[in-house]
Formats: C-alpha cells, structure tokens, sequence
C-alpha cells in the first residue's frame, strides 16, 4: 500500500487498495475449502469492509460483499450480516 504524507494529509492511493481488496477476496475464496479458518474468513471480510470504507464506499451499498456474505453464512452455517462490518470513524 503506497502511503504519501502532505503536510497535515495521508494520501492513500486507491490502486493499491483496490489490489489489495481484491487479495483478500481471493484469500476469503480459498479459506473456504477448508472449515476451520472461519475466524480468518470473518478477518479476512473486515478487512475488506476497511478497505472499502477507504475508497468510500458505503458498506451497505457494497453488492460483493454482500454476496460473500451470503456465500460465507451458507458455507460456516453462521448469519453475518453486512451492518456487523459497518465501519465508520
């Protein structure tokens, strides 16, 4: 993740974090093959969460996390909800 500082300003440039949102998508893919990583999975999507809130996206607006979601309770038999990785500062 590529970090600029400007005086009393952090720059964050957003390809690095779209790269690394999209790791930690493949990384939530296959942890899934195998069901005692549940707690890097629910890691793993609140770290999605950040970096989303990074570019500034609403969590609730976020259609693929959403999905994963869905596709993670399915696979754990578990019920996260995209509200219990609402993250806001």
């Amino acid at each position: 993740m590529s970090i600029s500082e400007f005086k009393e300003a952090i720059i964050i440039e957003g390809d690095s974090v779209v790269d690394r949102m999209e790791s930690l998508y493949k990384l939530v893919h296959e942890c899934m093959g195998k069901k005692d990583l549940e707690n890097l999975v629910l890691i793993t999507l609140t770290q999605i969460a950040f970096c989303h809130y990074l570019l500034g996206i609403e969590v609730d607006e976020n259609c693929r996390l959403a999905s994963l979601i869905t596709i993670v309770n399915e696979h754990y038999d578990v019920n996260y909800k995209l509200s219990d990785l609402d993250i806001s500062f």
